[in-house]
């Protein structure tokens, strides 16, 4: 969390750019990481690594570009909207790859500020997986409390997935170097907009695909309602999309996948 709660304090340029991109070449993944996930994850060695664990192997490179100068907000805070991965080829983490990151920032919404993130990794020069993501800098801190007179909007139904307890949750922030306080830290949580803690949505990701089974070379999740640590999640499975829910009416995840 320390890389994070430094990154609070960065210059950054007081006129960004609305692009810009860095490469970071031969790229090497250390396979007690990639054990850690494995049995995190309940994987044997024989089971190929999901599509969404390009997301993990560039995260500590995409750590770098926030850093940046040209990187126009501090990731402290950032809430992940979307993200996209296409497989074009297999790629094989034990050997070394190339990662090009392209960030396109200084849209606006209602909300806040978004930033585009494109990870693009290479493998003997060629490209295997493209990851496009979404973030979303709110630009005020609030997190809106639900009536308990309020209605149920949505009725889903499905099977059990799990608890999702804190221990869980700092196991994958080793495991992916996703230390990010609003998942690690109630209070930093509080003093960022939410509640409590909440869950990385790319472990929910992970965690719904392992779980099914499948293997797609194409997936799109959007994340919806945060998921609050130790809150009891469902699943539900029909043919090429998945979700991930609570309550019966909270939407967390929703999954598109297929083969291209």
């Amino acid at each position: 969390m320390s890389n994070y709660l430094k990154l609070i304090f960065k210059q950054i340029s007081k006129d960004p750019l609305d692009f810009f991109e860095s490469d970071f070449n031969n790229i090497r993944i250390p396979q007690n990481k990639i054990k850690n996930f494995q049995k995190l994850f309940s994987l044997n060695k024989q089971q190929e690594l999901p599509i969404s664990y390009a997301f993990i192997a560039a995260f500590p490179y995409l750590i770098k570009v926030f850093a940046d100068k040209r990187f126009a907000l501090t990731p402290v805070g950032l809430i992940h909207l979307s993200s996209e991965f296409i497989e074009y080829q297999q790629l094989d983490y034990a050997a070394p790859f190339d990662i090009k990151i392209l960030i396109k920032q200084n849209s606006s919404d209602d909300r806040g500020k978004l930033i585009n993130i494109e990870t693009n990794i290479y493998q003997n020069g060629t490209l295997s997986v493209s990851n496009n993501n979404t973030m979303l800098k709110r630009l005020k801190q609030k997190f809106g409390k639900r009536s308990s007179q309020s209605k149920r909007v949505n009725s889903f139904t499905g099977e059990l997935l799990g608890v999702i307890t804190r221990g869980e949750i700092l196991r994958y922030s080793k495991v992916s170097a996703d230390f990010n306080p609003i998942h690690v830290s109630s209070l930093m949580a509080k003093l960022l907009g939410f509640p409590k803690a909440i869950a990385h949505g790319m472990y929910l990701l992970n965690l719904a695909i392992t779980k099914s089974g499948i293997q797609p070379n194409y997936l799109l999740v959007e994340f919806k309602k945060p998921c609050f640590i130790n809150t009891t999640t469902e699943i539900n499975r029909e043919n090429d999309k998945i979700i991930i829910f609570s309550d019966e009416d909270k939407l967390h995840l929703d999954i598109a996948f297929r083969e291209l």
